[in-house]
């Protein structure tokens, strides 16, 4: 079923050796496996630290549901932390992280960021599936081809174009003084390149999916609903406890992506009812001067650790998630897992998993009446939001990562006995579960 070189066993090791890539590597490491199942093999990369935020959470997530269940041949990554791998599968190379830079430091990360793609191409070996994030894989994606590799590309927002529209649209309605740095277009063309080379591509939903529908390129793609850490996003107990006033919680990177202007714009009309804003990540320096200028007081956290983040999730009365454009956002099902209810724009992936006035509630995005009615309607009825949160803690639990990792092995082994992903049936879906 699967290559030769996921069966072979061999011996390594302990001692590592940094090739002329600057990677990392093991003595030893051109074929072979590295834990005792039957999977395919696998080798995986991403630039961004495996467990350091976003993507490279969800790649935790990933390889921590793979680690036994494939035999992982290689990561390659800046960083890994909290992963019981054996060292001799792990190539890091240090680059700096995107940030809040200045143009000079972005262009000074892309050309680190197409280096790595390079070196990780030059690195690759014979196996079964290459697994690699979009972005930062097209040399990569093109070694794979001449490895026979199946290869995948995991996009974690819309088509490329797409997503460039969107924001740039957005960013153009606020007069806002940059660009969103993914929206360049060389990094849309580069995307549409990776398209094009790889096997597969791994969308999170169907916003997400539809997008590449619409691009023609619906063939290429399979959907699996990221999951959540049911023991650590957990309910806060009695309704009780949680904050008085009612608390509108925001969360995510405050941005014109993510849609905070039009929750401020929405509160801004809410009138007779005791409520707070809480806006919980990094706030980009203009951003923070629109939001000021709504003149709708909001409580700001820069930061919190995933343990403070749970905690803040379970005692807020609801969770609005307004974005522009977000492919999947992991702090929805979060929020739900937190048996706490959700207000999601349709341009949210995460939509899937919210049934409308049951669990939470989707909206037009952008529509500040829309948001306004639905705020209103939680704030004046917390029994009715309590409610619903229990519905939403209910719904959570169908999506679990055991469930993700499963069904990503299902489609690793669909792919690798010559299926298209487009004929794959996910047994995490429909998401309605």
């Amino acid at each position: 079923m699967f290559s030769k070189q996921s069966r072979q066993s061999r011996q390594t090791d302990k001692s590592e050796k940094s090739d002329e890539s600057g990677f990392a590597v093991p003595a030893d490491q051109s074929s072979g496996r590295n834990c005792n199942c039957e999977g395919p093999s696998l080798q995986y990369s991403i630039l961004t630290p495996v467990n350091g935020g976003g993507n490279g959470l969800i790649a935790f997530h990933e390889l921590d549901q793979l680690q036994t269940r494939c035999n992982i041949q290689r990561v390659f990554s800046s960083g890994i932390r909290g992963l019981d791998l054996p060292s001799a599968i792990i190539a890091s190379r240090r680059i700096p992280l995107i940030g809040r830079w200045s143009w000079g430091k972005r262009i000074n990360w892309l050309l680190g960021a197409r280096h790595f793609d390079t070196q990780v191409a030059n690195q690759l070996v014979k196996g079964d599936i290459f697994h690699g994030w979009s972005f930062l894989a097209l040399e990569s994606l093109r070694r794979c081809n001449q490895l026979g590799l199946r290869s995948i590309i995991e996009r974690g927002t819309v088509h490329a174009a797409d997503f460039a529209d969107l924001l740039d649209a957005e960013y153009s309605r606020l007069d806002y003084p940059d660009r969103h740095f993914l929206a360049q277009p060389d990094l849309v063309r580069r995307s549409v390149e990776e398209y094009e080379v790889a096997d597969c591509i791994l969308s999170p939903s169907s916003l997400v999916t539809d997008s590449f529908v619409r691009r023609g390129l619906g063939q290429k793609v399979a959907t699996i609903p990221l999951g959540v850490d049911l023991d650590l996003f957990t309910p806060a107990g009695e309704f009780s406890e949680r904050s008085r006033p009612f608390v509108f919680l925001f969360c995510g990177s405050v941005e014109p992506n993510k849609g905070a202007i039009h929750l401020l714009r929405a509160a801004a009309a809410l009138k007779g009812l005791e409520f707070e804003i809480r806006v919980i990540g990094h706030m980009e320096t203009p951003y923070q001067s629109m939001l000021k200028a709504t003149g709708v007081p909001f409580r700001h956290i820069p930061h919190l650790s995933q343990q403070e983040l749970a905690l803040e999730l379970s005692r807020a009365g609801a969770g609005v998630f307004p974005s522009i454009q977000d492919g999947f956002g992991m702090v929805v099902t979060e929020t739900m897992a937190s048996a706490t209810p959700v207000m999601v724009s349709d341009y949210v992936g995460a939509r899937d998993l919210v049934t409308h006035g049951v669990d939470g509630f989707v909206f037009p995005s952008g529509d500040i009446e829309a948001m306004t009615a639905l705020m209103k309607e939680l704030a004046a009825d917390p029994e009715k939001a309590h409610q619903m949160g229990q519905a939403a803690r209910r719904k959570a639990m169908n999506y679990t990562w055991q469930r993700y990792g499963l069904s990503l092995l299902a489609l690793y082994c669909h792919l690798v006995e010559g299926g298209k992903p487009c004929d794959w049936v996910n047994p995490a879906l429909p998401f309605q579960a």
